[in-house]
């Protein structure tokens, strides 16, 4: 007979797998926000707000939106656990919204600074939550004599009762931003040229690292990953 110790050890712990799935997540949503909107087509304030506003359009509740979300952030724990990731985005993204507002540019024209409202429920929070109620159930389902395919179904139940039960919360932001230099009608980024010579190559607002961050904050509540994720430039 297995000891009520020994079954602990025994049951996966969705802890460190949650967070890690966490992380992981959060570097995926990362790729969502390199964007870019062209410097010369508005004014610079003009500019930065579009490109802040692309940003934040990619989580509005659309159907293309929901489709590119659910691929990024799928996971084969999820399929183990019947989670219907289509579902969850949609609880996820249910109540999305924001607000663009002014922005500032810097002096030498480098640099902005744009301020945002985004309401969004923070679907992280929900599965760190999960995570921990999750492994003591499974521990004393184990235990019980419960099987694992019942706990698996158990669990994604859990997990979309937790996101089910978020309430979406309203953050004010500042989005920082910073001017990149692209080679003429591509993505592939280059070193900034003289002034002189920008005639040469694409110049486009993009989010810096703590814009990203800022965002990602604000839709997903995650701070706490952000560190570990790493913002990429």
């Amino acid at each position: 007979m297995i000891t009520h110790d020994l079954q602990q050890k025994a049951t996966p712990s969705l802890t460190d797998k949650t967070h890690l799935w966490a992380r992981l997540c959060v570097v995926a949503l990362l790729t969502c926000l390199v964007v870019v909107g062209l410097a010369g087509c508005a004014s610079d304030a003009d500019a930065a707000k579009n490109a802040v506003s692309d940003s934040l359009s990619q989580f509005a509740p659309k159907e293309e939106n929901e489709e590119a979300l659910q691929n990024l952030i799928n996971n084969e724990q999820f399929s183990t656990l019947g989670v219907d990731v289509s579902a969850l985005v949609k609880t996820w993204l249910t109540d999305y919204k924001f607000e663009v507002g002014d922005a500032s540019v810097s002096e030498d024209g480098m640099s902005a600074t744009v301020q945002a409202k985004v309401t969004s429920k923070q679907l992280l929070s929900a599965l760190d939550a999960w995570g921990i109620d999750y492994t003591s159930y499974a521990s004393q389902a184990a235990y019980d004599g419960t099987s694992a395919a019942d706990i698996a179904q158990t669990a994604g139940q859990m997990l979309m009762t937790k996101c089910d039960e978020l309430e979406p919360v309203e953050s004010e932001i500042s989005v920082s931003l910073v001017k990149q230099a692209f080679e003429k009608d591509t993505d592939n980024p280059v070193d900034m040229p003289a002034e002189n010579e920008r005639n040469t190559v694409d110049v486009r607002w993009v989010l810096d690292s703590p814009g990203q961050a800022a965002i990602l904050t604000a839709v997903l509540g995650a701070a706490d990953y952000l560190d570990e994720a790493g913002a990429q430039e």
